[in-house]
């Protein structure tokens, strides 16, 4: 018993924008701006529980596990679709991750 990381995996949305572009949007300029250095990738559409599905998909393909094997699916966002139901749910549905707490 107990908890073990077996895989991980993350998404990126393909959409990138440049420092020149959000100064196209926003007041700002190039030096300005701080955080990551660009590009910068950005949802073109895509929800946040797809997001999340595609990394948690990649997760369990690098573990090389079955779906069913996974007892607790974590999922933490401030920026979700939906109130409920929440984006572990969404998340465990798209996965076919069925016993998962």
């Amino acid at each position: 018993m107990g908890i073990r990381v077996l895989g991980t995996g993350s998404y990126t949305p393909a959409f990138q924008v440049t420092n020149e572009d959000m100064a196209k949007i926003v007041e700002t300029n190039d030096e300005w701006i701080t955080g990551p250095p660009p590009p910068r990738h950005i949802p073109a559409g895509e929800p946040t529980w797809y997001m999340g599905a595609e990394a948690a998909k990649r997760a369990i393909a690098a573990a090389g596990i079955d779906p069913l094997e996974i007892g607790l699916l974590i999922d933490t966002t401030i920026t979700p679709e939906y109130c409920t139901p929440s984006m572990s749910c969404i998340i465990q549905r798209e996965t076919g991750a069925a016993n998962a707490a």
